[in-house]
Parts: structure tokens; sequence; C-alpha cells
């Protein structure tokens, strides 16, 4: 699961994001228990944002607004139920010092899989003042932690433990290549990906495993103009896709171990008649007992050459 949290200084604006279909198939308003409304309208989901936009205007504060998204693995997403949902969003609210505050929550559904926006209001009623934006990491580590084990999700590792040896190789086919072909000729033999991101993000690497990076942070202090230029006019799948892509050759490579090793441990394909497990074992038995017949008769000869040595000494 991945959860990422950020300000927002127009409420309105992101109330447009988190309604707007935009590349997913489709949004759905999730009722926000413990919020302003139990039953939300768009209009009702609009209103809510409208008034953190005017308690910042009050307090003369610049971001009235957190917006949270939650990302559930594809596994997890799959199966995931509203109770779940519910579960999550408390969860990370609890992390956060943010339960009971108002806030508004959208589901984006993309190839039938959801992800979760929240917009929670970031004024505190008790201090008359905006929470201070420090340990979000910390506090959302802890949150995801947490829903994983609560609901049998796949554990998710607090760092990509490869970040620096997939760094480390890109930076070298950067200065390996000279123009765009060889870049990609390049990246490709590693088994990974450049992909289409974002606005905010236009430039993926998509690794072995599925996992997308942020390709200008990767090249770092290559400038994204520098990159952009370098990579115009070439045709790139977008990130989604090309996760897609790689998890599945990923998944792929995964099963062919297993079925590696267990034709290795077992000595036969799963197409194979299994052999006769009694006959292996009545085998190996009598190849002991060859063994050990065989070993008795040199002992044997070895007595008699050793007889015919020996002579008696004269008297």
């Amino acid at each position: 699961m991945i959860i990422k949290g950020n300000l927002h200084s127009d409420a309105d604006g992101l109330a447009d994001y988190m309604l707007g279909v935009g590349d997913n198939d489709k949004v759905r308003i999730f009722a926000n228990e413990g919020g302003i409304f139990t039953k939300l309208t768009a209009q009702d989901f609009r209103m809510t944002m409208k008034e953190m936009g005017h308690l910042a205007d009050q307090t003369k504060a610049k971001y009235p607004a957190y917006h949270i998204q939650l990302c559930p693995d594809h596994d997890a997403a799959k199966n995931l139920k509203d109770r779940d949902i519910k579960y999550m969003i408390n969860e990370v609210l609890h992390q956060r010092g943010l339960s009971g505050r108002p806030y508004t929550c959208a589901i984006h559904y993309k190839h039938g899989l959801p992800h979760i926006h929240l917009g929670v209001q970031r004024y505190n009623p008790e201090t008359g003042k905006m929470d201070p934006n420090k340990k979000w990491a910390r506090d959302h580590d802890r949150a995801r932690a947490n829903i994983e084990k609560a609901l049998g999700h796949k554990r998710t590792p607090l760092r990509n433990i490869y970040r620096e040896q997939i760094k480390k190789a890109v930076n070298y086919v950067w200065q390996a290549s000279g123009n765009a072909v060889e870049l990609l000729k390049g990246i490709r033999d590693l088994g990974y990906m450049i992909a289409k991101g974002g606005h905010k993000r236009p430039w993926q690497l998509v690794d072995d495993r599925g996992i997308a990076h942020n390709l200008v942070k990767m090249l770092f202090p290559v400038k994204a103009k520098e990159l952009s230029d370098k990579l115009k006019g070439q045709k790139l799948p977008m990130y989604d896709e090309a996760i897609k892509e790689q998890r599945e050759k990923f998944k792929q490579k995964e099963q062919a171990k297993k079925e590696e090793a267990r034709q290795q441990f077992t000595g036969y394909g799963r197409d194979d008649r299994k052999p006769d497990t009694r006959q292996h074992f009545a085998d190996f038995g009598q190849n002991d007992r060859d063994a050990e017949a065989a070993q008795i008769e040199r002992d044997i000869k070895e007595g008699r050459e050793r007889g015919r040595g020996f002579q008696k000494e004269p008297e």
C-alpha cells in the first residue's frame, strides 16, 4: 500500500480534482462518518471543501486542506470492501491526529481497482490554528503497517531496498547513451521501462518489479527539461500500463523460478509420471547391500594378498 499526503492551497480546486473522472473509469463519493454529512451529494462535497477555504481566509493560512491518497496493493484492491475502506480512513486520520475533523472522501476506480482520496480540514478548532505540517512520513508508515496487519494485506517495506542499485544502473546508462534510442535500449536491457507520467512527474522509470520511480530524481542532477528534450518524439507507454506489464512479467518470472526449484527438488516435471516410491527405496536398499558385499570381498582379497607376502623368520 502507498499512502501519500500533501497540503493544498485551493480547497475548491481540490474538490474539482477529487470529483473529476479524468483518466479514471469512474468516481464514487464515499460517506464520511464522523464528518459533517453521512450521505454526501456532490453539492455537499463541494460545500464541505468550501468551508475549509473560508476557515483559511479567517486565519490567513495558505493551505486549508490536507490531501491524503491511499493506494492499496493490486491484490488487496481487488477484494476491498466498504468496511475495509472505513477502517483505512479512520486509521490514517488517527495516526495523523485528525480524528473527528470534517473530511471528504472520493474513491477513484482505474482499471476496475480503487484508490482513495481524502480532503481533510487542517484547521484545529481547539487551538484556533492550522495544524503544523510535520512528521508525515512517520505517521503514514505507522498507519500503513497497522492497516496491512489488520486487513491481512501484503506487507510493504518501509523503503525500496533496490533503489540505490537501480539508480546507479540508470545513471550509467544515461551517461553511456548519446541519444534517446540508445537510452531506451539500455533501459530495456536492464529490464526496466521509461513511461509517461502525470503533470508533476512527466517521466517515470518502472523497474522490473513494477514499481514506478520519478526518473528526474533518479538521474539527479539532470534537469527535467534536459530529459524532455532527449526523449522528445519517442513513443512511450503511460506509466500505469508499464506498471501492469512489468508486474505481469515479474509474476511470470517468479512462477518459473518456483517451478524450476520444484522440479530440481522432486526430480520430475509437472507433466511427468510420478516414480514408484516403493521401488525407489527398494533399489536404494539393494544398492547398499551390493556395496557392502563388494567391500567384504575386497577385504578378503586384501587379506589373502597380505598372507602371501608374509614369510616366517628362520629358526
